[in-house]
């Protein structure tokens, strides 16, 4: 593992053992995606909500910053990756 890679995996560790499940299991979440430095303690109090043995199915929203969008843009791959974990893309869900 790279030396940023476990600094990332160190910080997350602390910030997600700080935050309390308090609401979870979640059905629904809104967390930032500013930098972690900015909102990594509230984004994790939002993580922390999920449970990945209740989830089946995740939906990711969020904004285009650099292009503007006439409606949804879908993703061609097969896998998103996250600090937690990898998500395996629904191709099949429609919307």
């Amino acid at each position: 593992m790279s030396l940023i890679r476990s600094e990332l995996s160190r910080q997350l560790d602390l910030w997600l053992s700080k935050a309390d499940l308090t609401h979870g299991p979640a059905r629904a979440i809104i967390a930032p995606h500013a930098g972690y430095s900015y909102c990594g303690a509230c984004a994790a109090f939002a993580y922390r909500q999920v449970s990945p043995v209740v989830v089946k199915r995740i939906f990711i929203l969020g904004p285009s910053h650099h292009v503007r969008l006439g409606g949804c843009a879908l993703s061609s791959l097969d896998k998103y990756q996250t600090p937690l974990y990898d998500l395996t893309i629904d191709k099949q869900s429609e919307l």
